[in-house]
């Protein structure tokens, strides 16, 4: 049938965007989680590097 591309376009794009939910959900709370741990690190760098002083 002529609709035949576009059922087959339409379907790859509801897969990869059910693919992209996924992703969403099971890789945000690990980023979230590795961003939070690598948080105090970065602010103790701040700190020791040698920032002018502020008046």
């Amino acid at each position: 049938s002529p609709c035949a591309p576009l059922d087959e376009a339409l379907r790859a794009a509801i897969h990869s965007r059910a693919q992209a939910d996924h992703l969403r959900n099971t890789l945000a709370p690990a980023l979230i989680e590795l961003l939070a741990s690598m948080v105090p690190a970065l602010r103790k760098s701040d700190l020791h590097q040698d920032a002018p002083p502020r008046r």
